[in-house]
């Protein structure tokens, strides 16, 4: 009689440890390289390559020690190291990969041995858990050989209760080979668990052993690609490592890689590192195909249909966008026509959501040659000729229609959807995942109804209270305060799909994370709190009522931007305007006019040369366009090129062009119109022309030198707290400004709305912008540089006719590292290619040194015009010590302080060194100014801040009752008394 032994646990089972896997796992291994020929200066010298080549920063953080690194266990029965091979010990090298900014994986065997005969973990799991745990292991494979009798169910969640006892959060890998069909009943046990037999470097044949096959890579994927229904976050189908690099053509590996990103399989690399190829390089550091393996909704790709010999596959993405691949597996080059309306489809098994290729166009990304190939076709016809090369593929990344942000929306004719919009506050997020945190196709977005009385839809948008939009939710709902998480937003809007034109859908901005729905259909997903975004939803809109959902989660995070502390306040919810635009099928997207050149003065010149660019929504040449300036009598006929472009310089007289400048706000009506066949649309825009531009350690306005007389001003209602949004809130604070004496507004931390930049160019009043790059950002995160860098596009794109915008601000104090200076240096090359007519700058912190000097030694001085800096003398410091600083700029640049004060609650009185009281404020900001009065190039200065604002890192009671309290003028609008010291010093600058 043979006896079965089914290893179980004892009382209540533990799950896994949460949160190691929420995108599948990334590394690199020893195995498929090394195999037993492992040791501890191969591990080193792996992690050294892994960080020196980029591959750490491009998400492969594992570095997995396979089979072979074990040596005997001791008396008490805890495994120990190979000491011959790992002389050091395996928390050694543990520690070596750690500091690399890496993570340490380690093999085992749920049998009496390892495959290659080292001991195994049957009957010491918890041993080698607790072992595990104190050599500082991040990732165990856990083998199957030399099991006989054992049950893999209870082997595995075995040593996964071991795993979660030991007290260190370890992700299992589990490895089983699919033989007891692990993923119907392992999801709660491991983050992964193989589908196949072991692969090996081949792309379509099997090698035979006895006792056991090895797959190739198509082999692998057919096992593979029936299972997707079972994997999400945190529980991946794993088809066994990559073998890009060891071997097969530059094709087989590119088609290798490539499913596997297709798959979201775990993508953990089996090459020799320190020594790869370029192609191999290209292939595993492909980033946007690695954002593809690594997408949020974690969903594994769809094997839609074969065809021609072809096979054709797609993967819902976050954001409304779609992976889709064509694989040729065939050893011959196949050509075929793309029609995409033969892949009309709906993901019915797992996501729910559909491609809708007859009323949706995407953009068509090549995710290998990294170009855009143009736009999905409503139509159905041959789209385009492709041939895909033997044993390769074509990738592409479909792109969702957030289309590219409309220049001057106001000049559009718009149906505003402000007003009463039901919420829902989903703390769990229920309406948007299910209890396993996989999206949900029955999410709170299908706004669903009860059909039948014993229908069970546990929310109605309908029966929920009402906020108005814009606000935030913050201040208008108390229960929500200091909320910070997922509401839904619905309104519904009567209209009707329009032949002749398109449709936008356009946001001021939405704090922060948002998914919008029009008519229970996802039209994308955007990132980013403070700038605008639009999408075409023309092809959505039906006949009679229609409804908007949004999905917004102000949750911070520490790859965002902002990161995730930040002193003001987290301010959730639909902020700005919402509104549908009525466009022309053929518009202008963008222009640009401004003068060409620099300072007007001192030249005999009679002409003044102007320059004008604009952008068409369609990459088509012939098309007409016009651009007229009435009272300049100029009027300029221009054609498309073939990407829709024109591009033209014109002269004006110059003693008939009057300049912008704060005593005198001129700005000239401009008129841009477009034709195509059908008609002919214009739009308005009012466009000031001036120059700015540095000379030494002064900023030149029109020629002549300006000192800025400005104040920083965050983005809060004027009276109270709460986000501002509207004119009227803009005209109160910049008239409080303008009493001040200012010229110059810095618009801290972020975009303001677009009316504070409108307005204050009407008023006369210079404008500082900057991105919320603020203090201990991820610098070596790509995500967060990309989340950066798209802000600072959205900023540039929709202001960059404003005449007022004179410096674009790209930072405010970031601690000095390397990383940080690749980080902004790049940001601040971008920004001017964006814009050269405007100056670069940040906010930079000074070093103190002894005997009160103070020095500013930053190495983005080389790449800002102005150099800025943050300092609170009085406020971190004893005030008495200004009169003795010193202050030290090396660089041959203007300056700007950027930030001074201190804080003080109004109507609080006392001794001038009595903090809090407007007296001491008074004192500091007077000793203040006779400082930085000595400072030599100083050209301006912001001081902080304008208004008392929100910020939940100031909790005194009583005093600041969660207000920063250095503003001058109070939350309710009352000044204090230094608010007439800085104006008087202004009066006299």
């Amino acid at each position: 009689m043979t006896c079965c032994l089914v290893l179980t646990t004892m009382g209540v089972m533990a799950q896994k440890w949460e949160g190691l896997a929420d995108t599948p796992q990334m590394g690199w291994s020893t195995w498929n390289k090394f195999q037993g020929n492992i040791s501890e200066d191969i591990i080193k010298g792996i992690a050294d390559a892994m960080v020196e080549s980029g591959l750490r920063d491009a998400g492969y953080v594992y570095i997995n020690i396979d089979d072979c690194w074990h040596g005997k266990r001791d008396a008490d029965g805890f495994i120990q190291t190979d000491p011959v091979r790992f002389p050091h010990g395996m928390k050694a090298v543990a520690d070596y990969v750690h500091k690399k900014g890496l993570k340490l994986g380690i093999y085992s065997d749920a049998g009496t041995a390892t495959c290659a005969g080292m001991p195994g973990s049957l009957g010491h799991e918890y041993q080698d858990a607790v072992q595990y745990a104190r050599w500082g292991v991040d990732y165990l494979k856990y083998d199957w050989c030399n099991t006989t009798n054992v049950n893999p169910q209870g082997a595995y969640q075995l040593i996964s209760d071991a795993l979660r006892a030991a007290g260190r959060p370890i992700l299992l890998s589990m490895c089983e080979w699919g033989n007891s069909k692990p993923w119907r009943w392992a999801r709660d046990v491991g983050h992964s668990w193989r589908t196949t037999p072991d692969i090996w470097c081949d792309f379509d044949s099997l090698r035979v052993f006895p006792g056991y096959t090895q797959f190739g890579v198509m082999q692998c994927i057919e096992l593979n690609d029936t299972l997707r229904q079972y994997a999400g976050r945190g529980h991946w189908n794993d088809p066994d490592m990559l073998e890009v690099g060891n071997g097969m053509t530059e094709n087989e590996d590119r088609a290798h890689f490539t499913m596997w990103c297709m798959m979201a399989s775990p993508l953990i690399l089996g090459n020799d590192v320190r020594s790869m190829s370029e192609a191999t390089r290209n292939i595993i550091m492909n980033r946007e195909m690695i954002a593809v393996d690594q997408d949020a909704l974690g969903i594994q790709g769809l094997h839609y249909c074969d065809r021609d010999g072809l096979q054709f596959w797609f993967k819902p993405l976050a954001g409304g966008d779609w992976a889709f691949t064509i694989l040729n597996p065939t050893r011959q080059d196949i050509t075929f026509e793309l029609n995409w309306q033969d892949f009309n489809l709906t993901d019915r098994e797992v996501s729910g959501l559909s491609t809708a290729f007859d009323t949706k166009v995407y953009q068509v990304y090549n995710l290998w040659t990294h170009k855009l190939e143009g736009k999905t076709s409503l139509k159905n016809k041959a789209d385009r000729k492709l041939t895909v090369k033997a044993r390769d593929v074509i990738s592409y990344r479909l792109k969702a229609t957030e289309v590219s942000l409309l220049q001057n929306v106001q000049a559009y004719k718009s149906m505003s959807l402000n007003g009463d919009w039901h919420y829902i506050v989903d703390v769990q997020e229920e309406g948007y995942y299910d209890y396993r945190m996989n999206p949900t196709r029955w999410g709170f977005f299908q706004n669903a109804k009860p059909q039948r009385p014993e229908d069970l839809i546990e929310y109605d948008f309908d029966k929920s209270p009402t906020m108005h939009i814009p606000s935030d939710w913050n201040t208008q709902d108390g229960q929500l305060f200091f909320y910070e998480g997922t509401v839904w937003f619905k309104t519904s809007f009567q209209a009707a799909p329009m032949q002749d034109c398109r449709t936008l859908l356009y946001f001021g901005a939405v704090n922060y994370d948002c998914h919008v729905y029009v008519n229970s259909t996802h039209v994308g997903h955007h990132i980013g709190g403070f700038t605008p975004f639009n999408y075409d939803v023309s092809d959505l809109l039906k006949e009679g009522e229609n409804t908007i959902i949004v999905k917004v989660d102000n949750k911070r995070h520490a790859e965002d931007v902002p990161t995730q502390i930040f002193d003001w306040w987290n301010y959730g919810g639909i902020t700005r305007d919402v509104k549908l635009v009525k466009l022309p099928k053929t518009y202008i997207e963008d222009y640009t006019l401004n003068m060409v050149g620099g300072s007007p003065t001192g030249t005999k010149a009679k002409k003044q040369k102007l320059s004008f660019t604009a952008q068409l929504n369609r990459q088509e040449a012939g098309h007409k366009v016009t651009v007229s300036i009435p009272e300049l009598k100029l009027q300029h006929q221009l054609i498309t090129d073939a990407d829709g472009k024109v591009r033209s310089t014109f002269n004006v007289q110059r003693s008939a062009l009057q300049l912008w400048s704060p005593d005198s706000p001129k700005r000239y009506r401009v008129d841009i119109s477009v034709e195509d066949d059908s008609f002919a649309s214009t739009i308005t825009d009012s466009i000031g022309f001036r120059t700015i531009e540095t000379r030494g350690k002064e900023i030149l306005l029109n020629g002549k030198p300006i000192f800025l007389k400005g104040i920083s001003i965050h983005n809060e209602k004027p009276n109270g707290g709460g986000r501002a949004n509207s004119v009227e809130d803009a005209r109160t604070l910049l008239s409080w400004a303008k009493e001040l004496g200012c010229n110059f507004v810095r618009l801290a931390h972020y975009p303001h709305h677009e009316e504070m930049v409108r307005e204050a160019e009407r008023m006369g009043i210079l404008v500082w912008s900057e991105i919320p790059v603020y203090w201990t950002i991820a610098w070596n995160n790509p995500k967060t540089f990309d989340n950066a860098k798209a802000q600072l596009t959205d900023m540039i794109r929709r202001d960059h006719n404003r005449a007022n915008v004179i410096i674009w601000s790209i930072a405010n104090e970031t601690p000095h590292s390397k990383e940080r200076d690749a980080f902004l240096s790049r940001l601040a090359q971008y920004a001017r290619s964006l814009d050269n007519t405007r100056l670069i700058s940040m906010a930079m912190e000074v070093t103190s040194a002894s005997n009160y000097v103070n020095r500013l030694n930053d190495n983005m001085n080389q790449y800002v015009d102005v150099v800025s800096f943050n300092q609170y003398i009085g406020w971190y410091r004893d005030v008495n010590d200004a009169p003795k600083m010193r202050w030290e700029i090396p660089y041959d640049k203007p300056v700007i302080i950027s930030e001074f004060g201190g804080g003080a609650r109004y109507g609080l009185h006392g001794d001038k060194n009595q903090r809090w009281t407007e007296e001491f404020q008074e004192n500091l900001y007077i000793e203040n100014l006779a400082m930085i009065d000595k400072i030599e190039g100083l050209a301006g200065t912001t001081p902080w801040i304008l208004k008392d604002f929100r910020s939940p890192r100031r909790v005194l009671p009583g005093v600041q009752d969660y207000y920063n309290r250095k503003g001058l003028v109070s939350d309710k609008g009352e000044k204090k008394k230094a608010f007439y010291v800085l104006k008087e010093w202004y009066e006299s600058k």
